[in-house]
This record gives structure tokens, sequence and C-alpha cells, in this order.
């Protein structure tokens, strides 16, 4: 693993980049897997922080649907590890709806 500067300011880490009003859309062999909506993005060396929470729809090509998730706050670890918390809402393509105020995600592992 290739190690990654800490910056700091005033003993507290400081972001590497900071985006606003973020739409990301991933895709793999042309096709979408997933579209995040964030008000704020902040990347730090280890993590990605959405302080004002997001918008994920996580999409499953063999059924042409999504997977809607949304909560107040969310923190990335190596983008496989997620802490989720505040007023999340999940709902399945298939209408299922789970509704909590913390969780969290293993995408390594597949499991919450």
């Amino acid at each position: 693993m290739n190690r990654k500067p800490i910056i700091k300011k005033n003993g507290k880490e400081v972001p590497k980049n900071i985006f606003f009003k973020t739409n990301l859309f991933y895709k793999e062999k042309g096709l979408l897997k997933f579209f995040i909506y964030s008000p704020v993005i902040k990347e730090y060396a280890f993590y990605t922080l959405f302080p004002n929470g997001l918008n994920l729809f996580i999409y499953d090509k063999n059924t042409n649907q999504y997977t809607y998730i949304s909560a107040n706050w969310v923190k990335s670890i190596y983008k496989i590890f997620y802490h989720i918390k505040g007023n999340i809402k999940i709902m399945s393509y298939k209408g299922d709806i789970l509704k909590t105020e913390e969780i969290f995600w293993d995408r390594k592992k597949k499991n919450f």
C-alpha cells in the first residue's frame, strides 16, 4: 500500500480535496454501477467524508433496477468499509425499505 501524506493544521487533519454539490458516476465495462450525489465531499489521506450526507443509487444490470441509500453522514475508509449515520433510508429495487440511525457496510465482505 502506498503512503499518502497527512496534512495537519493546528493539530487537525486537513482534507486533500473538498468538492461541493457533486455528482459521481461509476461505470464498469461501460455499464453504470452506481451514482452518488452529495452536497460536500472531503477527501483525506485514508478516508472520504460526506459530512452533509449523500444519496446513492446502486444499479443492478440483471434487473435494470436500483437500490437507493440516503443518509445524513457517511465515512468511507479505503472505499471498502462505510460508517453510515443519521436518518438512513435503504430501499431495494423490490420495494423493501429499511430505516435506521446507524449502520456499517463492508463492501469487500458484502455485508451490513
